[in-house]
């Protein structure tokens, strides 16, 4: 992300945003994505078509990122990414792919969404 102007000095790591009580001008995070019928694992397993525990992320996270803040998150090919990408717009994001890389058996995609203003 450094290629792309994004740097950070302090970096903070909890499940979802709503243990936060601060505004951000950036957040990145790498949700669990991975298709599952149940969460066992929450550092992968995304649920049903990936898409369970990112949603709420940005549901969470919505209320913690400044109107023309930057939300960049990792999904994949392997979810229903589209289907993110919309939740993501719903909720009041900008949403554009900046990056994409292909694997062996899958195609991680980097996502930047800027807040909207209310």
């Amino acid at each position: 992300l450094k290629e792309h102007g994004y740097f950070t000095i302090n970096n903070i790591c909890c499940n979802c945003a709503d243990a936060l009580n601060q505004e951000f001008d950036l957040v990145i995070c790498n949700m669990p994505y991975l298709n599952t019928d149940e969460i066992l694992d929450i550092r992968t397993d995304g649920g049903k078509e990936g898409l369970e525990v990112p949603m709420k992320i940005i549901s969470s996270a919505k209320s913690r990122i400044k109107p023309g803040g930057k939300f960049i998150y990792v999904t994949s090919s392997l979810s229903n990414f589209k289907k993110l990408v919309s939740h993501t717009e719903l909720e009041g994001f900008n949403v554009s792919i900046i990056a994409k890389k292909k694997l062996f058996f899958e195609e991680l995609i980097i996502i930047k969404a800027v807040r909207l203003f209310s």
